[in-house]
């Protein structure tokens, strides 16, 4: 997933300034985020980032950072946000009218997204959440990832 300009701009408050450092050059923090989004919207090993990307090392360790401080919560909140107001697709309500769906198959989950999504930066983050849903169901399977109020 690589962001759009917009998304970039929602998100660029929650990253520090870049420190003055003395060695290397401070990788910018949105090829890290894109490169890391990619990685997890795709369920890809780090070590097949994309060309053009940062290194796997400089990703995975700011992942771990993001992680670790709650930033990554944060980003994937406010792009859940923006996807529901920009984008229309609230993702309670796209499970409920089919544009996403989950079948199990044994163990085995599918993810489909409705064809009129696909190609989009909506999919895009629709992409992420399902991985992230994907994570909470291999490790509960017994139990839903989220619940309808």
């Amino acid at each position: 997933m690589f962001l759009t300009d917009h998304q970039w701009t929602l998100l660029q408050h929650l990253f520090p300034p870049s420190p003055a450092s003395r060695g290397r050059p401070h990788v910018p923090d949105r090829l890290i985020l894109d490169a890391v989004l990619w990685k997890l919207s795709t369920n890809t090993p780090w070590d097949l980032l994309p060309a053009g990307t940062p290194s796997r090392e400089t990703c995975y360790r700011r992942y771990r950072q993001w992680t670790h401080s709650g930033l990554l919560t944060q980003v994937y909140r406010l792009l859940f946000a923006d996807l529901a107001e920009r984008g229309g697709v609230e993702l309670r309500t796209a499970f409920q009218d089919g544009l996403i769906s989950i079948q199990r198959d044994g163990s085995h989950y599918r993810f489909q997204i409705d064809p009129s999504l696909q190609g989009t930066w909506q999919a895009n983050v629709i992409c992420l959440f399902l991985q992230k849903v994907h994570q909470v169901l291999r490790r509960h399977p017994h139990r839903p990832p989220f619940h309808y109020n």
